[in-house]
């Protein structure tokens, strides 16, 4: 596991060289963080041995999922600041001002490569009423729904 991988999973950074994946194919096509077989080395105590006598075992580890990232108030400020009240944000995955490009920048991750986690970030940032959708104007004058952080918000 790479420092980074470690870094956005949450684990110390003294713990990550337990932790592995595996997958079939060339680096550019390893799937993202999330999707990756994740693996841990861990000692496990043999009972019908002397007390004490444990050997190590690889065992299959889920990594958390987007639901379970940490958002600290730090990086909900600073996504706060990164969206802003001007509406220029979009909530389409396919727009070029992308909400989850910002949100991604904040807590370091690749807007591409761990889509999944991002959208599950979105997903409840808008739950908890820290960006929600308002209906605005483009610079072409046409009805666009941007994401902003609400007035009203904290």
């Amino acid at each position: 596991m790479t420092s980074k991988e470690a870094e956005k999973m949450g684990i110390e950074p003294d713990k990550r060289r337990f932790y592995f994946n595996s997958y079939n194919g060339k680096l550019n096509f390893a799937p993202p963080i999330e999707q990756k077989l994740w693996f841990k080395l861990e000692s496990v105590d043999l009972e019908n041995a002397f007390p004490g006598d444990n050997v190590g075992v690889v065992t299959m580890w889920l990594p958390p999922s987007a639901g379970e990232m940490a958002l600290s108030p730090g990086d909900i400020e600073r996504i706060k600041a990164k969206v802003g009240k001007e509406p220029h944000w979009r909530e389409n995955v396919r727009a070029d001002m992308w909400v989850g490009k910002a949100v991604a920048e904040v807590m370091g991750l690749n807007h591409e490569d761990d889509r999944e986690l991002v959208k599950g970030l979105l997903k409840r940032l808008f739950k908890t009423g820290v960006l929600k959708t308002q209906e605005g104007r483009n610079a072409k004058r046409e009805l666009t729904i941007f994401v902003v952080v609400p007035a009203d918000c904290p």
